[in-house]
């Protein structure tokens, strides 16, 4: 990929926030940030579309939110299956990014890396995850050249966290 990314576009499937976009935009052409949140529109519209660079004042909502339910709804408990490929075909770049959800929302991993018009792809994953890290590096090495980054952290007194950043350089046909 190098060190110059002035020419690549940058593609974030599950921004959320906006913090990794944020960081990107300074390096890269084009941005590109999808989510299904109201609030990451918001967000991103402003600090991607605001050419002025703007200090990092926020939270990860999700998870605060996350944690300050005490009971599930019912509507929030119903089984949700993305299809991102009506989104992702239609577009393509140079660097996609994935920070996917961490619950119990599903979405089609193979497919999703199939379809992609992307040459490089990062996924970044935890051990905490629906699918282990060897899946995702099953899937993903049929698709092109695979690199594994893996750092342990502890995030609890007793629970050590393995943080993955799983890499593709996708064959693109």
């Amino acid at each position: 990929m190098g060190d110059d990314l002035s020419d690549k576009i940058f593609c974030d499937m599950f921004a959320g926030t906006g913090i990794v976009e944020r960081t990107f935009k300074v390096e890269v052409n084009k941005v590109i940030a999808n989510d299904l949140k109201d609030y990451s529109f918001v967000l991103n519209k402003n600090y991607i579309g605001n050419h002025k660079n703007i200090k990092n004042k926020v939270a990860n909502t999700a998870y605060v939110y996350g944690a300050f339910l005490k009971h599930i709804k019912n509507s929030a408990s119903k089984e949700l299956i993305l299809e991102p490929t009506y989104f992702i075909i239609e577009i393509q770049g140079d660097i996609l990014y994935l920070d996917p959800s961490y619950n119990q929302r599903q979405y089609s991993f193979q497919e999703l890396i199939e379809k992609t018009k992307f040459e490089y792809i990062f996924l970044s994953y935890n051990n905490e995850e629906l699918m282990s890290a060897d899946e995702e590096r099953e899937i993903m090495e049929e698709y092109g050249e695979y690199t594994l980054v893996q750092k342990e952290y502890q995030r609890f007194k007793a629970t050590k966290t393995y943080e993955y950043l799983h890499i593709l350089e996708k064959y693109l046909q």
